[in-house]
């Protein structure tokens, strides 16, 4: 016991200032109790200062099987549980109690031994060490690292980039489907509820597959909030990504919102255009519905592949390439299909290229992408603005 501690304390776990209380020897009910209520005494008692917890393989045993809750609590108050001469199963049992708790806390384990499997694969996330023990624990774990120094790296710069970038995934691809989809609720009710689509179905289809694919594919593989150094200096930034901060509610409603907002411009601004003055192609002739229908699609594309590109923090050219090629993809597309006179769906036949050459469709597409994104915009640079004055109080 007394080498474990020296241990814990030489490598950061255990403060050298901290109360530390050790349970050896307890093989009955009775007196893992008391040592247990003893414990909670001390520290409510040394409110002020950290408390930690030894504790061997016999009395964690007793307290597994006769007070598991009252473990549980007691450690949980703790700034560090050192637990000595574990059994494999002893270290899973303990990840468990730990993870089954109704605090829904999510544990992490860390060994490098054949002997940390059971614990490795029982935790949210096990990281195997590939040491001298050899590789077991590496092959059963979920992330594997060369040595435990690379622990803070993997942590604070991996963890924080990948929470980052799922989140961004997930809410983006929400929020495309929320705009696309709600245009064609709002349709239906100038279209008697009769399940017309203002959409042709193959560039409908090819909306999720091409058009607005790329982009989120290469951010969520490449976005950086912050320069990993940063990162590694400051590492009060991972505190921004606990307990799932990216996707909770007011985030996830953002985007909503924001969703719903474009999709209500793009959709009464054209109608608007085209119930108003539908004599706005170059050649004086009026627009009809096919015109209507590639129009509303042509906005939407650019307007979700440009919000994308706001809402990233990591910009490259490689980045705007892929938001540019998706855009020019759906020019294309839609260029060549327009040739194809069918005679089922929404025919566009030939209605894209009058689009293409008329100014006045240009300039509309012009006033509606900005009329949605500057709400976005402003969001953003309020955010910043706060984030940064924030960050420079801490500092003083």
């Amino acid at each position: 016991m007394e080498t474990a501690l020296n241990i814990g304390i030489s490598c950061g776990h255990i403060k050298p200032t901290s109360y530390s209380y050790t349970i050896s020897n307890c093989r009955d009910r009775e007196a893992i109790s008391y040592h247990l209520t003893t414990l909670q005494l001390e520290i409510e008692f040394r409110k002020n200062q950290e408390c930690s917890l030894l504790i061997d393989g016999d009395s964690l045993a007793t307290a597994l099987a006769e007070a598991p809750n009252e473990f549980r609590i007691a450690a949980i108050k703790c700034s560090a549980v050192l637990c000595c001469r574990l059994s494999p199963l002893q270290k899973s049992q303990v990840v468990a109690l730990i993870k089954n708790a109704p605090e829904q806390y999510i544990t992490a384990a860390i060994g490098d031994g054949a002997n940390d499997v059971s614990m490795l694969q029982e935790a949210h996330v096990g990281i195997g060490v590939m040491g001298r023990e050899g590789r077991q624990a590496a092959q059963c774990s979920d992330f594997a690292i060369g040595k435990f120094s690379m622990l803070q790296r993997l942590l604070l710069v991996h963890g924080h980039y990948q929470t980052q970038r799922l989140s961004l995934l997930l809410l983006y691809f929400f929020y495309k489907n929320v705009f696309l989809m709600t245009i064609i609720f709002l349709f239906q009710f100038y279209t008697l509820y009769s399940t017309t689509a203002p959409y042709d179905s193959l560039p409908m289809t090819l909306y999720n597959i091409i058009y607005t694919t790329l982009p989120i594919l290469f951010i969520s593989l490449t976005e950086k909030p912050y320069k990993e150094e940063e990162l590694m200096r400051k590492p009060e930034l991972y505190r921004k990504n606990t307990k799932n901060k990216q996707l909770q509610w007011p985030t996830f409603l953002e985007w909503i919102f924001f969703g719903l907002y474009h999709s209500i411009i793009c959709f009464y601004f054209a109608s608007w255009i085209f119930s108003g003055n539908d004599v706005i192609l170059n050649g004086g002739q009026t627009a009809d519905f096919a015109c209507y229908c590639a129009l509303l699609l042509h906005i939407v594309i650019i307007v979700v592949n440009l919000k994308i590109w706001l809402e990233s923090q990591y910009v490259t050219y490689w980045y705007i390439g892929t938001i540019i090629l998706s855009i020019l993809a759906y020019f294309l597309t839609t260029f060549l299909y327009n040739f194809w006179n069918h005679h089922y769906d929404t025919n566009i036949y030939g209605a894209y290229n009058k689009l293409l050459v008329s100014i006045p469709v240009w300039l509309f597409c012009v006033i509606t992408t900005v009329s949605c994104l500057l709400p976005d915009y402003v969001v953003r640079v309020l955010r910043q603005t706060f984030n940064f004055t924030r960050e420079n109080k801490s500092v003083c």
